[in-house]
């Protein structure tokens, strides 16, 4: 029930923002709001999940992660060396 009640309600907010530019006032066709800090917090959750995401894809490839840092949207990130079965 709170998933969907958060799921509308975040629906709404991202899909009805107006602003101004050039003393007009203009709906947000797409994209994240700019400004909007619910906007940052959005982007931040996004990406704690892609990170899981991309660890467990990498771990299903058999690489791995000697450190992944974020900071942002800047990662810093090492991983071990892999070779292709053509090189053994």
């Amino acid at each position: 029930m709170l998933k969907e009640a958060l799921r509308v309600v975040l629906t709404v907010i991202m899909k009805n923002h107006v602003y101004t530019f050039d003393g007009e006032i203009r709906k947000q066709v797409k994209g994240g709001l700019i400004g909007l800090k619910l906007t940052g917090v959005l982007a931040q959750i996004f990406m704690i999940w892609w990170d899981g995401e991309f660890a467990r894809r990498l771990e299903i490839l058999g690489i791995v992660q000697r450190m992944n840092e974020r900071y942002v949207d800047d990662i810093n990130m090492a991983v071990e060396a892999t070779v292709t079965r053509t090189e053994i």
